[in-house]
């Protein structure tokens, strides 16, 4: 991993996006560690919330940072409304995209661009250094002693007995059996039809099984996973109009081909693996941090205020009749995460369109 962050860490200053969990602590540390061998101003940059969802980001990232004696910037987001500066058209990029924050995206990495022309991000862990226990599948391929070996293995590190994934089993068993997710009712029946969305919709995840990894499969599947060339592209300097460039270690392809060599159970179990190596390295609030999700959904708690709503209605003017369906726009935004997320991708349209021309 050193080597990762340290051909990426090629440059005199450098800023680190970092959350308080292990992923990207791991990646200050390491910068730290070759901080001893090559001189780099590095800082660390996180966005927290301090009242509209619970959220301990501040203390955690805060708690790392002290213990790398790394400088720390926080950018509260708790007054970044979705769609916020509307009227802003550096904001749109050249293709549609879906960013109902760019501003606070922007406005975090013109706070890092200030101080460096590079950023390290702890993205791409969570496949890589991320395993459980599918005991249904191994009993079906008549894996009995494999299971067995997996279950001591993880007994004899972690000293408990590991997740085997009776849940996810459940959880998958009811997919298949669960009907398609049907395409969001905003779009256009007309084009729903003529470009056969539904069918390519729910073929769009789907990796033929002879073609994963026998052991890593779900990894690979999700390293494959179409967002992350939209993710990487969509922080392009050119995209963002802020002159920094975004390196990502955990995606370097050494990392990858050890990470899917060794045996995850029990190094890829919890992150056994990445907590381990961090020994020493990180304070062991961090280190043994479980993985954290935000405690609420800001889009959420955004968009249950009544103001928010009519603001986001009254954004809408034009709707592109040969995409979205008059009378489904602008569109419902309910208490769901997901939902929210995907009934504001009309108005992200709508914006698109209405600066493409401008910009």
């Amino acid at each position: 991993m050193g080597a990762a962050v340290g051909d990426r860490l090629r440059t005199s200053r450098a800023g680190i996006f970092m959350s308080g969990g292990v992923d990207s602590t791991s990646v200050a540390s390491a910068v730290t560690n070759l901080r001893s061998s090559q001189t780099c101003d590095v800082h660390a940059f996180t966005v927290v919330f301090d009242r509209l969802i619970p959220d301990e980001e501040r203390k955690y990232a805060g708690i790392a940072a002290e213990s790398l004696a790394m400088p720390i910037h926080f950018l509260s987001a708790d007054a970044y409304q979705p769609y916020a500066h509307w009227d802003d058209p550096t904001l749109c990029a050249p293709e549609p995209a879906h960013e109902p924050w760019a501003a606070l995206n922007r406005d975090q990495t013109q706070q890092i661009a200030n101080h460096s022309r590079v950023a390290l991000t702890g993205v791409g862990a969570d496949p890589l250094f991320g395993y459980h226990i599918d005991a249904a599948a191994m009993l079906k391929r008549g894996q009995v002693w494999r299971l067995a070996a997996e279950i001591a293995n993880c007994l004899v590190v972690h000293r408990r007995r590991p997740p085997v994934g009776i849940r996810t089993t459940l959880r998958d068993l009811r997919l298949r059996q669960a009907p398609p997710r049907a395409l969001p009712p905003w779009m256009h029946p007309d084009l729903v039809t003529r470009l056969g969305l539904t069918e390519r919709y729910r073929q769009s995840a789907s990796i033929p099984p002879e073609q994963l990894h026998p052991v890593r499969g779900t990894a690979q599947r999700a390293l494959l996973a179409a967002k992350w060339a939209l993710a990487f592209e969509s922080q392009d300097p050119g995209v963002i109009g802020v002159p920094l460039e975004t390196r990502h270690p955990f995606f370097d392809l050494r990392l990858m081909r050890y990470l899917f060599a060794i045996p995850p159970v029990p190094w890829a179990m919890n992150k056994a693996m990445l907590r381990i190596a961090m020994l020493g390295g990180l304070p062991d609030a961090i280190r043994r941090r479980p993985k954290t999700p935000l405690a609420g959904e800001p889009a959420v708690a955004q968009c249950r205020d009544a103001a928010t709503r009519a603001r986001l209605a009254s954004l809408v003017t034009r709707p592109t009749q040969s995409y979205v369906s008059p009378d489904a726009f602008p569109p419902r935004v309910n208490d769901s995460m997901t939902d929210v997320w995907t009934n504001l991708r009309p108005i992200s349209l709508e914006y698109w369109f209405r600066w493409a021309s401008v910009v």
